[in-house]
């Protein structure tokens, strides 16, 4: 049986799938808010990493 990679250390750039869809202020791609889209660039790690640990929550169907 091999060992799984977290799934952070297989990370891209961005959560961004190019399906970039909204229901309400969250894209249904990517499941990020319109405010985390906006400020994406313009955080640090530790901010990004939050908003990864929350997609990585998510069941596998939805992140």
């Amino acid at each position: 049986m091999s060992k799984q990679e977290p799934r952070h250390l297989k990370r891209p750039d961005s959560p961004c799938i190019q399906v970039c869809r909204l229901e309400g202020n969250t894209c249904l791609g990517c499941h990020r808010s319109l405010d985390e889209i906006g400020r994406w660039s313009r955080m640090d790690a530790a901010q990004r990493e939050m908003i990864w640990t929350r997609l990585d929550a998510l069941p596998e169907t939805q992140g």
